[in-house]
């Protein structure tokens, strides 16, 4: 992949399209994702509450939806022979990302009120969702860009961005209020999973490749902050 970007540095393409490439072209996202299922099914065995369960089954379906996406962009040649899939699968992205954020929204919230066991699993799950969700995004606005839905690629990477980095301020003010609580005394139970993911949290909290995915795009394509 530093190979890759590279040379594509050398011809003057842009680093987001150098980033955006990476995403669509490679197995990052894959990898991603399956590291996302692995963790879901550790919650999954480890939290008895049908809620969650249901929740955590509409986040497969998404990812794995994202992941359709993704293997339809590696290669232009196929646009034809999926024009008439591609309205149904960019729906159903736009309808799942949706659920996925307000999922993301409602688990802070559960986290909340974890157990310190559970504390240290809920932590990773949502660093490991939102660090995925702007390359979600970012697949999503591609597919429309394909198949000429050029205004909606762009309305889409405006207001979802928008959405995101609401959340991602959440979960950061979220994480500041426990890192101080545990600081000052009052829980070293979260003390103690905070200061143990806190590399993670510091990585998402500064993920510029995660702001690079998601500006506005002026033309058709594919083509900081601190805790």
């Amino acid at each position: 992949q530093s190979s890759h970007a590279t040379q594509l540095t050398a011809i003057g393409l842009s680093t987001t399209i150098i980033v955006g490439a990476i995403v669509v072209q490679t197995m990052y996202l894959a990898k991603k994702i399956d590291k996302l299922q692995q963790t879901i099914d550790v919650i999954s065995e480890d939290i008895d509450a049908q809620n969650i369960l249901f929740y955590l089954n509409k986040l497969s379906r998404y990812f794995g939806t994202v992941e359709s996406a993704r293997v339809i962009l590696l290669d232009k040649m196929l646009v034809s022979e999926t024009r008439d899939i591609a309205p149904t699968l960019i729906t159903e992205l736009a309808v799942q990302r949706n659920e996925v954020l307000a999922l993301i929204d409602n688990l802070i919230a559960f986290a909340d009120k974890a157990t310190e066991r559970h504390l240290e699993h809920m932590l990773e799950f949502i660093t490991l969702m939102m660090d995925i969700m702007p390359k979600a995004i970012y697949i999503e606005s591609q597919l429309c860009d394909r198949f000429e839905k050029f205004r909606l690629s762009e309305h889409l990477m405006r207001e979802s961005g928008k959405r995101y980095n609401n959340t991602l301020q959440d979960f950061r003010s979220w994480c500041n209020n426990k890192a101080k609580a545990a600081i000052a005394g009052e829980s070293d139970p979260i003390a103690i999973a905070f200061h143990e993911k806190r590399s993670m949290l510091l990585d998402l909290f500064n993920a510029e490749h995660n702001q690079l995915l998601l500006q506005q795009l002026k033309t058709p394509s594919l083509q900081h902050v601190t805790c």
